[in-house]
Formats: C-alpha cells, sequence, structure tokens
C-alpha cells in the first residue's frame, strides 16, 4: 500500500512542477500573480491531491459508493416515499443496505432531497465529489482570510498555518467517505470571518446580522448535532449576563427559535417525527456507550489497562459532564475572544469527548486560531524559531495528528500504535496552550 502512496506522491509533485512550468513559459506574464499567491496554492494544491488519491485507489481498492453518502441519497427519496419513516431503522433501501438516517429533518430537505432528484445515485455521488473539491478550496480560501483578519501579515506565516490544515488523513477520509465536514466548517469560518470582520470595521450588528449566523449555525447542526454547544457558546458570546433576559435580547432568542422551527419545519407537519429523532438518538447514545470518549485511549486500554463496561460508561459521562461545564463557563465568559472561545472548545472536544476524531477536519483549525495572537512575527530566520519555539511545536504536533490515522484503513500509510501518537501529540498540544496562556496572562 505505501508503494501506491509513493508513486502517487511523485505523481502529484511532478504534475504540480510541469503545471508550474507551463505557467511560466505560456504565460509569463501571470508568473508574478502565481508567485504571490503560492504560499495559498499549495495548501489548495495539497486538498485537491487527497481528494484525486482516492480516486487514483478507489478503482483498485474501494466501492465506489460509501455508506454515508448512501444515506444522503437515500433519506431524500424517503421524504418523497413516506416522510413519516424518515428515521426508521428497519427500512432497506434499494442498493440492499440498511437505512439509517441520523440527522435533524433540514438536512433532508435541503441535502438529502435536491440529491435524490439526480436519477443514479452513482452519478449523484461523483457530482457531489466534485463539489465536496470545490468546498475544499473553499474551505481553505476562508481560513486564509481568517488569518489576514487576525493579523497574520506575512505570507510565509500563513503558509504555516495552512500548510497545516491542508493535508492528511482527516483530508482524505473526508473525500474517501464523500462527507459533508468541509461545509460544516465553510459554516463556521463564514461566521468567524463576519465577526472579525464586522469587529474590526465597527460594524453595527443589527437582527439581520444574527438571522444569517442564526441560519448557518442551525443548519450545521442539523448535519452535526454535536456542535450544539459551538452555537450555545455563539447565542451567548456578546450578551452581558445580567441583560440576558432582556427585551432587546429576547428577540435573538425568538429569532433562533424561528429559524430551527423553519429549517424543521417537518416536525411542525409530522409531529410523530419529534418522538422517532429521540429514539434515534437514544439508539445511537447506547450504540457509543460501551466506547471510551478518548479514541486514542483504546491503546492503552488494548495493551495496559483493563476497563468494564459500566467503567467506561462512567469515564464518558464524567468526561461529557466535564466538556459540558467547560461550554457553559465559555458562554458566559465576556473577557475572551471567539475565535479563543472556539478554539478551546474544540481543543476541549479533543481531549475530552470521543467523537472528535469524527470532526477532527473543523476542530483543529479552530484550536491554530489559539496560537495566532503568540506569534511573534516581526522577528526572521533562527529567531522566529527561537521566539516562536512553542507555537510551531503545537502547530506540528496538530500538523502529525492529521497525518496519522485512527486506525489502519482508507488505503493510507499506517504507523503502528497509531492511537499511543495520537494521546502523545495531544499531550504535547496541551501543554503547548497551557505554556502560552500561563505565560501571557
Amino acid at each position: 500500500m505505501i508503494f501506491y502512496f509513493i508513486v502517487f506522491l511523485v505523481l502529484v509533485i511532478s504534475t504540480f512542477l510541469i503545471t508550474y512550468v507551463c505557467v511560466f513559459i505560456f504565460s509569463p506574464k501571470k508568473i508574478k500573480i502565481v508567485r504571490e499567491n503560492l504560499y495559498l496554492i499549495i495548501p489548495i494544491y495539497c486538498v485537491f491531491s487527497c481528494a484525486f488519491y482516492n480516486i487514483f485507489l478507489g478503482n483498485f481498492f474501494a466501492p465506489a459508493v460509501t455508506y454515508d453518502f448512501t444515506n444522503y441519497y437515500n433519506c431524500g427519496k424517503q421524504l418523497l416515499k413516506d416522510p413519516m419513516d424518515l428515521y426508521n431503522p428497519n427500512i432497506i433501501n434499494d442498493e440492499g443496505g440498511r437505512y439509517g438516517y441520523k440527522y435533524l429533518p433540514n438536512f433532508a430537505v435541503f441535502i438529502g432531497l435536491p440529491l435524490s432528484f439526480i436519477p443514479s445515485m452513482q452519478l449523484a455521488y461523483w457530482i457531489f465529489y466534485i463539489i465536496n473539491i470545490l468546498f475544499g478550496i473553499y474551505f481553505t480560501i476562508l481560513f486564509n482570510q481568517i488569518l489576514c483578519l487576525m493579523n497574520l501579515k506575512d505570507k510565509l506565516h500563513r503558509f504555516l498555518f495552512l500548510l497545516v490544515v491542508s493535508n492528511g488523513w482527516f483530508v482524505l477520509q473526508l473525500y474517501v467517505n464523500n462527507q459533508l465536514k468541509y461545509l460544516i466548517g465553510i459554516g463556521i469560518l463564514f461566521v468567524i470571518k463576519r465577526e472579525l470582520y464586522f469587529n474590526a470595521n465597527g460594524l453595527k450588528k443589527d437582527l439581520k446580522y444574527y438571522l444569517i449566523h442564526y441560519n448557518i449555525l442551525i443548519f450545521i447542526v442539523g448535519m452535526a448535532p454535536y456542535f450544539i454547544l459551538l452555537l450555545l457558546i455563539y447565542l451567548f458570546h456578546d450578551i452581558p449576563n445580567k441583560q440576558i433576559l432582556y427585551t432587546k435580547y429576547l428577540k435573538r432568542y425568538f429569532i433562533l427559535i424561528g429559524s430551527f422551527i423553519a429549517q424543521n419545519f417537518l416536525f411542525v407537519l409530522y409531529p410523530r417525527l419529534i418522538y422517532e429523532f429521540y429514539a434515534m438518538y437514544l439508539r445511537e447514545a447506547k450504540r457509543v456507550d460501551s466506547k471510551l470518549n478518548h479514541f486514542y485511549l483504546e491503546y492503552l486500554v488494548d495493551n495496559f489497562i483493563y476497563l468494564s463496561g459500566s467503567q467506561k460508561s462512567f469515564i464518558s459521562t464524567t468526561m461529557n459532564i466535564i466538556l459540558y461545564i467547560i461550554v457553559i463557563i465559555l458562554a458566559f465568559d465576556k473577557r475572551m475572544e471567539l475565535t479563543e472561545k472556539l478554539g478551546i472548545y474544540s481543543l476541549s472536544t479533543v481531549i475530552l469527548n470521543y467523537i472528535a476524531y469524527r470532526i477532527a477536519l473543523i476542530l483543529f483549525p479552530l484550536i491554530t486560531l489559539l496560537f495566532i495572537p503568540y506569534l511573534y512575527q516581526e522577528e526572521r530566520g533562527f529567531n522566529f524559531l527561537k521566539k516562536n519555539k512553542v507555537v510551531i511545536i503545537a502547530l506540528f504536533s496538530i500538523f502529525f495528528l492529521y497525518l496519522t490515522p485512527n486506525r489502519e484503513q482508507f488505503h493510507y500509510p499506517y504507523i503502528e500504535g497509531i492511537y499511543l501518537s495520537c494521546l502523545f501529540y495531544v499531550i504535547i498540544l496541551v501543554s503547548c496552550v497551557l505554556i502560552l496562556y500561563l505565560k501571557y496572562q
């Protein structure tokens, strides 16, 4: 398998160099523009290469349509057949597999339904795959814009951050499963970008501003319900604690509730779906209850310690309670910026919640934002490395987490003891955050 990876890597580098030379030969006037934006072009090319890498190996080793996309496609068809069975786990889909829809109704309406109108699921898969590549490119561009708004002025410094979040197993995993994580990430980054832009320019945040953001975040929760905690942080971020029940802020709550009802109108048309959604949630909770929250600690459990099912459940419950307490503190703390809150929330999720590895592609870019205020940008050469050693070590730990899969799959080069490696890098990352915060607070 590593042989295929090496062959592909050589092809990717060769293609990039040939493309670069062709631009220089056939369009010498554009070479200056290319060179000026090479810091952004290379990360975009890395995302594209991960998408192409999956196609390169997929024809030999993997089925074209994955389980995740099968459910994306079939939930729309189920809406047309019988919306009341949207959460029915006993339905066998047209491909002979078990249907298992796990999201809010807005996902089925706005994503599943349009996909289901494409007559062939195979065709829908590849159309969505191409769109997903565009999502990946736009995600990278948005992240670069946020770096600019956070006053990361030097292109080389931005390149360092961009390169960390555009490579590795987490990017490849998205394209192997043809998932929606980049779309979710775009929504979150868009909200952060507007927040930074409005703050930097002193613009007034009216009800229209919050209407746009709440609808985006509710849509994200529809695709990934665990981001309800992020929505909670954003909701109370800039509301003074003593004024939570003031009339002018009650309008925001009504906007949020109204937006949720509008997007999930199927709950109004078919109230039984509320119960079906809750029943599905309980099934999923039982399915993961026996697992550890820390996916990287499975290595320790398998090799050094024994935990019964009840002990694992206790650990899971305790860690979740700690995460919820952290989220509540972040929601009502008025001293921190939104980027700082979301970075701490993301880091806490990586440490405390089993679901973290599924959404790491979104969490890790948010974590990197924690380090931007502590970067000595004016330094150059060896002094830059010396002054920023903690930040650089933290970024490298995230980069290695991107590179190392949590298990051998998806035709990705595998390293033995991968869970232990993840634990090692997470400890380094947390240590770097603590060092910076203790040093500069």
